[in-house]
């Protein structure tokens, strides 16, 4: 019995080892392009991989708690197996850790307001939405799963009135912008029409 906990307990840190390469290998490589789960999941690396590296930790000790009268040569394996999921971890919080400890100055810039808002292709009440969306008032306005629907509610609340640089594709995303955009070719739109494709005039 105790021989089929340890390796169970060898089991649960290898396997975290190799849950934490994966995610690693999607946060790094092109991966994440393949499907929206892969995508998601390198949302969520750092708190992923960090959980991983408890449970490895967790199960590394237990099993040195077990195995303390034998299996040396395991316990250096699960211990290895730990520092390298730790260090997983390190790699994937170093960009906000250098952050965090050397802020860059904000220069003379303006601050600007972004605002990101997935609006559901199948949004029964586009109007109510568009509504929610233009109280932010937002300088920056990204809009995801944006039909023709969405487009004429956008119209007819006047989303586009007065706005520099009005931009967007009525075929999954638009933009929206109160500022000039980086790479725009045109700084307006006099078209009866300014909701076009953004990637005709924005520079990605």
């Amino acid at each position: 019995m105790s021989r089929l906990i340890r390796i169970g307990l060898l089991a649960i840190v290898a396997g975290a080892v190799i849950a934490a390469t994966v995610v690693a290998v999607a946060v790094t490589t092109p991966l994440q392009e393949v499907s929206f789960r892969w995508m998601g999941l390198t949302g969520v690396a750092l708190p992923v991989t960090v959980m991983l590296a408890a449970t490895a930790t967790l199960g590394a000790v237990c099993y040195s708690v077990i195995a303390r009268d034998g299996g040396r040569g395991s316990r250096l394996s699960a211990l290895v197996g730990v520092l390298a999921v730790w260090s997983l971890v390190m790699v994937l919080a170093w960009p906000t850790l250098a952050g965090m400890a050397s802020p860059r100055d904000p220069g003379d810039g303006v601050p600007v307001d972004l605002v990101v808002q997935n609006l559901w292709y199948r949004n029964p009440d586009p109007a109510a939405t568009t509504a929610a969306v233009m109280s932010l008032d937002a300088d920056v306005l990204v809009l995801v799963e944006y039909t023709p629907r969405h487009a004429e509610a956008l119209r007819l609340a006047g989303a586009v009135d007065g706005v520099p640089v009005p931009l967007g594709s009525a075929e999954g995303a638009g933009q929206r912008s109160g500022c000039p955009v980086a790479g725009s070719s045109r700084p307006s739109y006099p078209d009866p029409d300014p909701w076009r494709r953004s990637d005709d005039a924005v520079a990605t």
